[in-house]
């Protein structure tokens, strides 16, 4: 048998290791991978500039953010104790008593009102506006409080009498919500005599007036009361 070469000796020629080919091989291979690196081709200075300024950009768009969010937060809790005043007219029937109406529409309570309630007259009139100041301690969400018209609190107005006489009716004043923050109120006015024409051209249908029911009763009983009486007396008549 020849002479075997020892296990691990350099070949016959190339005077190299097959391992040190194997490694190149491998190192080529890892090299030329693509890769995506923003500062290739930059030096250390520009490299540090880029990341900072990356830096820079994702911090303020991250504040942008919490501002925005900050915001909305505040202005979603202002809304949730807003109070808002409304001014309505409360009649049962156009034949019912009409009054006047402020109401608390907001989601929160109106506290401390100071507010003036105007009640301006038909310009063929002549007369002057009257204005009645009014202050409460809290209306509550929903709550509403009624107010008579000026100088017909014994004619009992029906909606059209209100129209007639005090077609404009406003609200101006202040109110402070439960965070201490002033609202100002300017209702410009409530247009009766429009609303009054809206509702007679609707023919809509109205609830029986509970007054006007007890009204006919009361007429009812008076007529069979006389009646008894007118019996009674041509009974006493015949007999005298």
């Amino acid at each position: 048998m020849g002479d075997a070469a020892p296990t691990g000796a350099a070949p016959a020629s190339g005077g190299q290791l097959p391992t040190a080919n194997v490694r190149k091989r491998h190192d080529t291979a890892v090299v030329g991978e693509p890769k995506f690196d923003l500062t290739n081709g930059l030096s250390t200075g520009e490299a540090r500039v880029l990341s900072a300024v990356a830096l820079l950009l994702v911090t303020a768009t991250a504040a942008m953010f919490a501002f925005r969010a900050v915001r909305e937060t505040r202005k979603a809790r202002e809304q949730a104790v807003r109070p808002v005043l409304a001014l309505d007219l409360n009649f049962i029937s156009p034949v019912g008593y009409a009054r006047i109406v402020v109401a608390n529409v907001g989601q929160g309570a109106a506290v401390d009102a100071d507010l003036e309630l105007s009640f301006r007259p038909a310009t063929e009139t002549g007369a002057a506006p009257i204005v009645r100041s009014w202050t409460w301690p809290l209306l509550a969400p929903g709550q509403t409080y009624e107010f008579n018209p000026p100088d017909m609190d014994d004619k009992f107005p029906t909606v059209s009498d209100l129209a007639l006489v005090w077609p404009m009716v406003a609200l101006k004043g202040n109110v402070r919500d439960q965070l201490g923050k002033v609202h100002p109120v300017n209702l410009v006015g409530l247009d009766l005599r429009q609303i009054w024409r809206k509702v007679e051209n609707a023919d809509q249908a109205w609830e029986t007036d509970p007054t006007v029911e007890v009204l006919k009763k009361i007429s009812l009983q008076l007529g069979a009361i006389v009646s008894e009486a007118k019996k009674l007396a041509a009974q006493l008549g015949r007999k005298g």
